[in-house]
């Protein structure tokens, strides 16, 4: 008999909406899957226990501890009680004890196998190894999940072999409405459900463990569930969100400016469908050296006729097709204006330098004669990558027509998005801050550090953060520090052993 909030059809309603998903094919899935059937091969041998050396022994734990995510500061302690970790793997090969009483010995305070600051993120993995049909992962997702469908059967007190045993009854139950699952699709799925990616009925999809604080909400472009929406895309802080569309309402343009990869142009795509409630109301162009007032606003272009003979006529530029598109319209239209500092802006703006800040005004265009306006309800955002080129070689006319909002680097932002993904990271986002720190110890500035973009990647495993660091962070690197190589090579090997 199941005992949970949902009636059974509802629940395999929602395994098999989940085995029809693309969190059921991460790749970490079958990562965890072959890692828990070799690590028998390994080390999990009573004759290899009995026989290894204590380096050996040791030399063999820091691999898998270092494979499962562990981190470096407990190396010290793996070496220091290694001859009660060999007792211990002896114990876990070879005992009759039931379930609970096992993992008690090893997670219990004083129990005769606790290993100070060695918890169940070491231990589990060992007895899955050893019964990978039968036992699977704890966490705090897996408990959550659990809590959330109504099945949690353990109560306050409970030791954590009680805890564990209950964990593995509504697994149990669970896998019994659906022979599809193995223990660990269970777990996964179990996680999504914990993260709150994998909403439930009644239940708001979630980007983030934590939940916002109240606030008063000024008047926005859309209602809130919207603001919800862009929030979960962009992982901003809702505060921030709404700063940036005062701002924007305000001098009805803004630039974001930031190091690379802090997500300038994802966020302006994102804010702008949401600001004007639809993306055929958005236009993006992107600026670059030859780029020129003719193609922005008009310019002279040849065409042939009907007959076939050249002409040069006036053609309006994309800004102008743009505003003509916006003009008389009640609806918000925003353009985008992306890398706005590589081209030059002078020659591109021309007299619109004027019209961004007297938007009730006209000016005569030099080409076609014509009087020309920026209609009011037509918001311009310009993203600047500090890298290139410093706001200080900003035109000041420009500057003062524009707000600035600066983007950093931010491990928030990429925690939030590691924990939307629905599955376990095998690395922390405090990576960035580690690698930032230390560029600033180097003398880069800040407005060259990395953003936490290069590192949202679908591989979120120990290896994929290897592959990224190897061909995305080293070629940057090699670019600052192009006359040195060995720095490179030292930032990220200490990089990589802080786990």
């Amino acid at each position: 008999m199941i005992s949970s909030r949902f009636p059974v059809h509802q629940l395999r309603g929602y395994l098999s909406r989940y085995l029809h998903s693309t969190w059921s094919h991460a790749p970490h899935i079958a990562r965890a899957r072959n890692r828990a059937l070799s690590l028998p091969d390994l080390f999990l041998k009573r004759s290899f226990l009995e026989t290894s050396s204590e380096r050996e022994l040791a030399r063999t734990l820091l691999t898998y501890h270092r494979n499962i995510g562990g981190n470096r500061r407990y190396d010290k302690t793996i070496r220091k009680y290694i001859g009660r970790l060999r007792e211990g793997l002896l114990y876990l090969l070879t005992s009759s004890d039931d379930l609970v009483t096992m993992l008690n010995r090893f997670l219990l305070p004083g129990s005769t196998y606790e290993v100070p600051g060695l918890k169940r993120a070491f231990f589990i993995p060992l007895l899955q190894a050893l019964h990978h049909d039968r036992y699977g992962q704890w966490n705090q997702q897996i408990e959550k999940g659990i809590q959330k469908l109504g099945m949690q059967y353990w109560q306050p007190g409970d030791t954590p072999g009680e805890i564990y045993q209950q964990l593995t009854r509504a697994k149990d139950q669970l896998r019994s409405l659906d022979e599809h699952f193995d223990v660990f699709l269970l777990d996964d799925f179990l996680r999504v459900v914990g993260s709150g990616a994998f909403p439930l009925e009644t239940e708001e999809p979630a980007y983030s463990s934590g939940s916002e604080p109240s606030i008063h909400l000024p008047q926005i472009a859309e209602a809130s569930l919207s603001l919800q929406t862009l929030q979960q895309q962009i992982h901003f802080p809702i505060e921030m969100i709404v700063e940036i569309e005062q701002l924007l309402q305000e001098k009805r343009q803004v630039i974001f400016y930031g190091p690379p990869g802090t997500g300038k142009t994802f966020v302006a795509e994102a804010f702008a469908v949401y600001f004007t409630g639809s993306p055929t109301r958005v236009t993006l162009v992107q600026f670059h050296p030859s780029y020129s007032y003719e193609e922005f606003i008009e310019g002279i272009r040849p065409e042939t006729d009907a007959t076939g003979v050249l002409r040069y006529g006036v053609k309006p530029g994309l800004f102008k097709r743009f505003c003509e598109e916006a003009r008389g319209k009640t609806a918000r239209y925003l353009c985008i204006i992306d890398e706005i500092n590589r081209g030059n802006l002078a020659h591109i703006f021309g007299e619109l330098l004027y019209l961004l800040e007297y938007r009730g005004k006209t000016v005569e265009l030099p080409y076609s004669g014509e009087r020309f306006a920026i209609p009011p309800n037509l918001y311009l955002i310009g993203t600047m990558n500090t890298a290139d080129r410093s706001i200080a070689l900003v035109d000041y006319a420009l500057r003062r027509r524009f707000h600035f909002i600066r983007f950093r680097p931010d491990s928030a932002i990429l925690r939030r998005w590691m924990e939307s993904q629905g599955y376990p990271a095998e690395w922390d986002a405090s990576v960035l801050d580690r690698l930032n720190e230390r560029l600033r110890l180097e003398g880069i500035a800040d407005n060259a550090l990395i953003g936490q973009s290069y590192f949202m990647q679908p591989d979120l495993s120990r290896e994929g953060l290897q592959r990224l660091l190897r061909y995305t962070i080293q070629p940057l690197l090699e670019e600052y520090f192009f006359a040195e190589p060995s720095r490179v090579e030292a930032i990220l090997r200490d990089l990589w052993e802080e786990g």
